[in-house]
């Protein structure tokens, strides 16, 4: 499995609903490892919800002037 498949199944799981424990278990990669591609993956899901929201932000900015 390449990485971006595994990054796209974990995509797929948490947005139907799945618990980051849940996901561990699904994916068929050692603990550690899915653990690091989770947390990974969730820094990178929070890095780009602040730049939408910031952009969303200035927008309004712009807007409002």
């Amino acid at each position: 499995m390449t990485m971006n498949s595994i990054e796209h199944k974990i995509t797929q799981l948490l947005k139907d609903g799945h618990t980051e424990q849940q996901v561990i278990a699904l994916i068929e990669l050692p603990a550690t490892q899915s653990t690091a591609i989770l947390k990974r993956f969730n820094e990178q899901r929070l890095q780009e919800k602040a730049r939408v929201t910031n952009q969303h932000n200035q927008a309004l900015y712009a807007m409002n002037l």
